[in-house]
């Protein structure tokens, strides 16, 4: 079985299949949720910038996987889901430092 760690993974623009995706001043968004965050930081003079972190964490399988936040706010890293998947609890037991930002937050 292939390691699913090894020689794959990154920040890989268009990596994300829907049609909300773009770019906003500089900054990639993957979503109506994360542009909708980057312009309120920007208009508002807050500091963000694109998360260049990599994560960890156990999905529901039991399987060592990868996810790369969001955001980084004021040094805090954030994470924007606009809906709760299977994974988001795992995502976020793993990650106590990230900032996990859903619908009803925004």
């Amino acid at each position: 079985m292939k390691n699913v760690l090894s020689k794959c993974g990154g920040f890989r623009e268009h990596s994300v299949k829907n049609y909300k995706s773009g770019w906003y001043k500089g900054i990639h968004c993957d979503s109506s949720w994360e542009l909708a965050f980057l312009i309120y930081h920007f208009d508002h003079n807050i500091s963000i910038s694109r998360c260049k972190e990599v994560r960890k964490y156990v999905d529901v399988n039991e399987i060592e996987r990868k996810f790369y936040p969001d955001f980084v706010v004021n040094g805090q890293i954030i994470e924007i889901k606009g809906k709760q998947d299977i994974n988001y609890i795992n995502k976020q037991n793993y990650n106590k430092d990230v900032t996990f930002l859903f619908k009803s937050d925004m």
